[in-house]
């Protein structure tokens, strides 16, 4: 297994939807926000490994066990772990803890859950931006 890193983190209003509960599209993006702060501590942030290589990271693959959704104005902790790469490939966990370091459970009364796990499959690609940016103008 990989080094551990976590971040506190508060849900703000506008990554939350009508009924309070944190989007999913904001719950992936913090995710990945807080793994990106992982690599530039550890001295491999995304422009240095582009700078270098000329590569870039690329999701391609999500997989989301959820029982709970964090809430407005709750605050929680972020937990990610690289599990497993390669010279192409990173599998990447992240837990989302409460307040007390409990991992997010359902509704009062149901089963306990696991925790929330979103494991990210990542690839390089090496081809440049402006290849990529052609593509989204043709697709546009």
């Amino acid at each position: 297994m990989g080094i551990k890193y976590q971040q506190n983190y508060q849900v703000p209003f506008y990554e939350s939807d009508a009924f309070k509960k944190m989007r999913i599209s904001s719950l992936l993006a913090v995710a990945l926000q807080i793994s990106g702060e992982q690599s530039t501590a550890l001295g491999r942030s995304d422009v240095w490994v582009f700078e270098r290589y000329g590569l870039f990271w690329a999701v391609i693959e999500y997989e989301l066990t959820i029982h709970r959704l964090p809430e407005f104005n709750e605050k929680i902790t972020i937990e990610t772990e690289a599990t497993s790469y390669n010279k192409f490939f990173c599998y990447r966990n992240f837990s989302f803890l409460d307040e007390n370091g409990e991992v997010l459970d359902g509704p009062e009364g149901a089963k306990p859950s696991s925790e929330i796990i979103i494991s990210l499959f990542l690839f390089f690609v090496k081809y440049s931006i402006d290849f990529f940016h052609k593509i989204l103008l043709i697709h546009l």
